[in-house]
């Protein structure tokens, strides 16, 4: 992976199919270059692990502990590291368009994850619903066998007024089961 980055060999599919494996993320800035260059990544892992180190002791100690007074400037010491690196490594324009094409990608990628997520929650719905009428027309079939159309009728409105919310029609503000009967 790390060779088609630093060739530049990142399309919208090699990304979207390396974001999938978790809910996907638009990268910063930080994250692409964290990519291309070890120092970087390595700056800004001890700056995360400094800064959960800080919260850490100030959850425990306090704010006015000399342990916590020390991470926090602990932690301003690996932030100022990682921002200086950050800027050295914004200053390589070719660097700078690959990290801007990984990030245009990885917006890419988190958009057909949202449009393939309404997809697949439309598609579940439509099966729902065709699974329910198929049930339905079985249901029809074998009170058909039994020769009872009048109370096939019954059972057919009864079951439209009951399940127009399927189809995102409201249902009816008087009672159903009166409606049927009359």
């Amino acid at each position: 992976m790390m060779n088609r980055m630093a060739r530049g060999d990142l399309s919208p599919s090699f990304v979207s199919s390396h974001l999938k494996a978790s809910p996907p993320k638009i990268l910063n800035e930080i994250e692409g270059f964290s990519c291309f260059d070890s120092l970087l990544k390595t700056l800004s892992k001890q700056y995360e692990d400094a800064r959960g180190q800080r919260k850490a002791l100030i959850k425990s100690n306090g704010l006015e502990d000399a342990m916590t007074q020390m991470a926090i400037d602990n932690e301003d010491s690996y932030w100022c590291a990682m921002q200086t690196r950050y800027l050295e490594l914004r200053e390589d324009s070719i660097l700078m368009r690959r990290v801007q094409k990984m990030i245009y990608d990885s917006q890419c990628a988190t958009e057909q994850y949202a449009q393939d997520l309404i997809a697949r929650k439309k598609e579940q719905k439509a099966n729902y619903i065709a699974t329910r009428l198929r049930l339905y027309m079985i249901f029809l079939k074998q009170l058909k066998q039994q020769n009872k159309p009048s109370y096939i009728f019954e059972m057919f409105a009864a079951f439209l007024f009951l399940n127009l919310s399927l189809t995102g029609i409201s249902k009816p503000k008087h009672n159903v089961m009166q409606a049927v009967s009359a």
